[in-house]
């Protein structure tokens, strides 16, 4: 099964570099922007990437879960908080309970759902980590049924302590945003 979600991490066109953790979890490194985490590929399979967009989206084998990480050039020099509202801007109804907020990174928890009927079935627990530079941040997003959270609390911990920001325009020159900046100047 591992070998099956490698597999298809690279065929689904993304380039990123994976290399083997433990049993059931393997390293992610997008071989763009230089965010890293680890994924839990034992429970989960590999979603097809064909948008050309620097994520990665795994989703549960029954379906109730699903996990999603990204990468995103920082053109408008946000702030972590700032970006949170691009973050955010996926139209999904959230009700944050849980806010971690530091300069280079920030966690969010709480319930979110598509059934109003239903209003907190569904957890979601979100970390974001800017780089050094804020040329660039990284995000994952974990969500589980509330039922389950006690199966899903070493996942998310482990998922949340492995996200690895992007690297910096000194680290990997060749992103866009470095690549603009030498025509722009450094940023104020």
């Amino acid at each position: 099964m591992r070998m099956i979600l490698a597999a298809a991490l690279v065929v689904s066109g993304l380039g990123q570099a994976l290399a083997q953790d433990d049993a059931d979890w393997v390293g992610y490194t997008n071989g763009r922007l230089g965010y890293s985490l680890e994924l839990p590929i034992g429970q989960f399979t590999a979603l097809e990437n064909s948008s050309g967009i620097d994520w990665v989206a795994l989703e549960e084998k029954d379906g109730e879960a699903a996990i999603r990480a990204y990468g995103r050039e920082n053109f408008e020099d946000y702030s972590i908080t700032q970006a949170l509202v691009e973050i955010l801007g996926d139209g999904r109804a959230r009700r944050i309970t849980y806010t971690a907020l530091r300069d280079d990174w920030l966690a969010l928890s709480g319930f979110t759902t598509s059934d109003l009927a239903y209003p907190e079935d569904t957890i979601f627990y979100l970390r974001a980590e800017m780089n050094a530079d804020r040329s660039a941040y990284s995000v994952f997003e974990i969500t589980f049924p509330t039922a389950r959270k006690p199966e899903f609390e070493a996942m998310v911990e482990r998922l949340s302590f492995s996200l690895i920001p992007p690297q910096t325009c000194a680290e990997n020159p060749q992103t866009l945003i470095c690549f603009e900046d030498r025509f722009a100047g450094p940023k104020s």
